[in-house]
């Protein structure tokens, strides 16, 4: 199954210069409750999708959204139900932005951990269950939250230029390492059009 949506504001439009279509294929299993995912894109809702219990299923989501060039972008996603329950996960395989993909062990995970359930548990749990939240999680996420991944957006080369001089954040002077989405193909590193990925 294809989910697809578009952004079409004329006053989006004027303030964005770089139109990327995305592609982000997905596999979810919801347990013996309904969930709910929502999907984002700097704070502004691309899509938002009940996924019904019981039922496992593999989903594409696609759509366009336009950027600022040289500019720090957010994608999240937001999956929450009524009820904590074991079993369930859902599984972002990739994330294809312009036919370029986002390291997806580079997520910023908040799970909602009842604090009950987290202070029962011993120290050596305790550390087992943060290496799953912190740690590379290969994409599976099992905790009802929210799961973000950044990346910046520009033309080329000099975007990339213009954005360093320019920022001083303090996860600049930490050495972190910014994910570029370009807007001229042939000078990613990463190139990738999902081929093998079949839609249902």
């Amino acid at each position: 199954m294809v989910l697809q949506t578009k952004q079409d504001s004329d006053e989006v439009q004027e303030k964005m210069t770089l139109m990327f279509n995305h592609r982000i294929p997905i596999e979810y299993f919801s347990g013996d409750h309904d969930t709910q995912l929502k999907i984002s894109v700097n704070d502004r809702e691309i899509m938002s999708r009940e996924l019904p219990k019981d039922q496992t299923e593999k989903i594409t989501i696609e759509f366009v959204n336009n950027y600022n060039e040289g500019y720090k972008n957010k994608i999240t996603f937001d999956w929450h139900g009524g009820h904590e329950h074991e079993g369930k996960f859902i599984k972002i395989k990739n994330i294809n932005i312009h036919d370029q993909i986002l390291n997806i062990n580079n997520a910023e995970y908040f799970p909602e951990l009842n604090p009950e359930w987290w202070e029962s548990l011993t120290q050596q749990q305790q550390d087992h269950y943060n290496e799953i939240i912190y740690g590379k999680t290969g994409g599976v996420f099992g905790w009802y939250g929210q799961i973000n991944f950044y990346f910046c957006t520009g033309l080329d080369f000099r975007s990339r230029t213009l954005y360093n001089k320019g920022n001083t954040s303090s996860r600049k002077l930490l050495s972190e390492q910014t994910v570029w989405i370009y807007q001229d193909k042939s000078i990613a590193k990463i190139y990738h059009k999902d081929e093998n990925d079949r839609s249902i």
